[in-house]
């Protein structure tokens, strides 16, 4: 599973690049879309196999416009594998969230958007990282994405503030610890200044989960370049609908009390798919030694899964076992 953040400054103007973008990503993050409140629902053509929710930083009851639109976030999603999403109510124009249901799991997601780094900004930047925390807070939500814009580099005011509320919240900064030191996000047009702008913060529960940082600088559609980084979940979710198949197909049964028909068994599949977290950090291993006990009809499809399974999720000596146990 791939997030994105990408500040595109202007969406009209980078629609090309963000529809290449969400090609290849399942979540993507945006900042300073320039979207008026009537022009939001734009973000709903750009690709169909992705939904929208965004949110105009332009405050259309002033009276006239003057100049270019401002700021503005979205959020976009593949639409084939979150099925179950709920928008998240953000008090600030700098903030859109929101809560994925998924297999097993739930987690939230945000797009921010901070001001630039100044001595006067640094209330309205801590009341944005208050408010996240006030959400993820009132949810219970362990795994928390957020994604965007932070105008944090590293080693200054806000990059300082930025991994202080991380410490006391338990949360990781990945780009910041996964990626080489002279990593950059933004591309001054004036001065040619390079600078880390854009991040991607998640809880530690997430944390666990990501395998990969990345920054793509073959884009330049804006003067910031996208951030990505791949989590676990859809590696372990892609197991679990193989082994649903694998249950479906065994035609495991079970007579029932006080009739002479046969209905599926309901505990099987929640049999196969315990899953016991250890201590080891290996959150995405299921045990699938629990398939060769329970399902002895279809083992066909219990070697392709253990020939399937990356390593990340699942060590060698697991898939060893699984064969010598498949053989038995």
């Amino acid at each position: 599973m791939k997030f994105t953040t990408f500040n595109c400054k202007s969406i009209t103007r980078s629609a090309d690049c963000v529809r290449d973008l969400c090609d290849n990503c399942d979540i993507m993050a945006l900042q300073e879309t320039w979207l008026l409140p009537h022009d939001v629902a734009y973000l709903g053509s750009l690709h169909s196999d992705f939904a929208y929710t965004g949110k105009s930083a332009v405050d259309t009851t002033a009276g006239c416009l003057l100049g270019r639109p401002y700021g503005g976030v979205a959020l976009l999603w593949r639409k084939s594998i979150f099925q179950t999403v709920t928008v998240v109510s953000c008090n600030s124009d700098r903030l859109v969230a929101i809560k994925i249901d998924y297999v097993d799991c739930s987690f939230l997601i945000f797009s921010v958007y901070m001001p630039t780094d100044s001595a006067d900004n640094l209330i309205e930047f801590n009341n944005c990282l208050s408010e996240i925390i006030a959400i993820c807070d009132s949810t219970g939500i362990e795994s928390v994405f957020i994604m965007g814009d932070f105008n944090a580099h590293p080693g200054e005011r806000f990059a300082r503030e930025l991994l202080s509320v991380c410490s006391e919240q338990l949360w990781s900064c990945v780009d910041i610890e996964l990626l080489p030191r002279d990593s950059y996000t933004f591309s001054s047009t004036a001065n040619g200044s390079l600078r880390w702008l854009d991040h991607c913060v998640v809880s530690s529960a997430a944390r666990q989960l990501i395998v990969n940082a990345s920054v793509q600088y073959d884009v330049y559609t804006s003067d910031h370049i996208p951030v990505s980084i791949e989590s676990g979940y859809y590696s372990r979710f892609a197991a679990q609908e193989k082994m649903r198949d694998c249950v479906n197909n065994s035609h495991e049964k079970t007579t029932c009390k006080g009739g002479d028909r046969a209905i599926f068994d309901p505990n099987l599949f929640a049999k196969l798919l315990t899953v016991s977290v250890e201590a080891s950090q290996r959150p995405l291993s299921p045990p699938l030694y629990l398939a060769t006990n329970l399902v002895k009809k279809n083992k066909t499809m219990l070697t392709s899964i253990a020939d399937s399974m990356d390593n990340n999720y699942l060590n060698t000596e697991d898939v060893s076992d699984i064969r010598q146990r498949l053989q038995a």
